[in-house]
């Protein structure tokens, strides 16, 4: 990209949102690079490409970045992005920093910042500052009473959860969504609430003009897994009325490891291997169900046969926030830690 192409702010910016929207980072960083004179718009942009392309270190790092340049504070899209950020890797110190800063400059009240904020404290494990931060919000929508209620499913306070949709459907009337009913429903499970989940999915489309989806499906399968009513969730798949993944198959299996039902869980275990051959989790799962009953030969014969197909288990992530920055570790070794900037 020739130089006297990007050195006007307007081109820039508008090269770093299409580049944003395809998930071209490293075309998205060269124009930036470029721009002599980043404005509060090119700053942005590229803290929320970030976001949206799950680069959520770099996007707290370029919000670091910018604050320590001068720049003219954020603007809402940036600060919501942050907060998002912040959310997907429950940094909750960090988080707090960022809703002080969007209190300074006066963005708490934008819808967007605002849902951001909720569901950064839902994800951080902070209840009580969800239900605070909501309470704070001048407007309502669907979004903010998602964040609420998955905020509440996560922590396992069920009725809270369905509390909070009552409201939402009879005293604001906004209309339920797709995210609405993946958060009620999870919420049954964590709070073994059966019939209300049985009651949600089959209101969803009639009442609500929601199509349950396979992902609804599957939360109800959790819920009776759960409740160990294993043949009920097997009904469940079989009435669904599309072909179940590999989710719900392995959602049953899991359920099969908790209570022990072997044959159930070779079912479930083949229909995730045959759908996904590719993943670990199939073959893993089986394993256990099988260590859990003490059968360590048949445990091995399904790592094997792992092995044999060439499948490889994918090396896990953890993180952990030490003075306001994010310290990331990988299982496969020692790694060179990324850090997040703070405030």
């Amino acid at each position: 990209m020739k130089l006297d192409m990007v050195s006007k702010n307007r081109i820039s910016n508008a090269l770093l949102s299409m580049y944003a929207r395809i998930g071209g980072i490293e075309e998205l960083e060269k124009v930036f690079d470029e721009i002599k004179s980043p404005d509060i718009v090119s700053w942005c942009s590229m803290i929320s490409a970030y976001f949206q392309n799950g680069f959520n270190e770099k996007s707290i790092n370029f919000f670091t970045e910018m604050h320590r340049s001068n720049t003219s504070s954020p603007n809402e899209y940036g600060l919501s992005s942050v907060i998002s950020s912040c959310a997907e890797l429950a940094l909750l110190d960090q988080g707090r920093q960022f809703h002080a800063h969007a209190l300074k400059t006066g963005f708490e009240s934008d819808v967007c910042v605002g849902n951001a904020i909720v569901n950064m404290y839902g994800k951080c494990s902070s209840i009580t500052d969800a239900r605070r931060a909501f309470t704070t919000l001048q407007t309502r929508d669907a979004v903010s009473w998602n964040s609420l209620i998955h905020a509440c499913a996560h922590h396992g306070r069920a009725r809270e959860a369905m509390r909070a949709f009552e409201e939402m459907v009879l005293r604001d009337q906004v209309k339920p969504n797709h995210s609405t009913f993946v958060g009620v429903l999870g919420a049954c499970s964590h709070g073994d609430c059966i019939d209300e989940a049985i009651e949600f999915l089959e209101s969803m489309e009639d009442r609500y003009g929601v199509r349950p989806s396979l992902t609804h499906y599957a939360c109800v399968v959790d819920v009776m897994g759960r409740g160990g009513r294993l043949r009920e969730a097997v009904r469940v798949i079989q009435r669904m009325p599309f072909e179940p993944d590999s989710l719900t198959w392995k959602t049953l299996l899991g359920a099969c490891r908790v209570h022990g039902e072997i044959e159930l869980g070779r079912v479930a275990a083949e229909r995730v291997v045959e759908l996904a051959p590719g993943e670990a989790s199939g073959y893993v799962m089986l394993a256990g169900l099988h260590a859990v009953r003490g059968e360590w030969g048949e445990a091995g014969r399904a790592r094997q046969v792992m092995e044999e197909r060439g499948v490889r288990k994918e090396a896990g992530w953890s993180w952990v926030e030490v003075r306001c920055e994010a310290h990331f570790f990988c299982g496969r070794g020692p790694e060179s830690p990324a850090e997040g900037g703070g405030v």
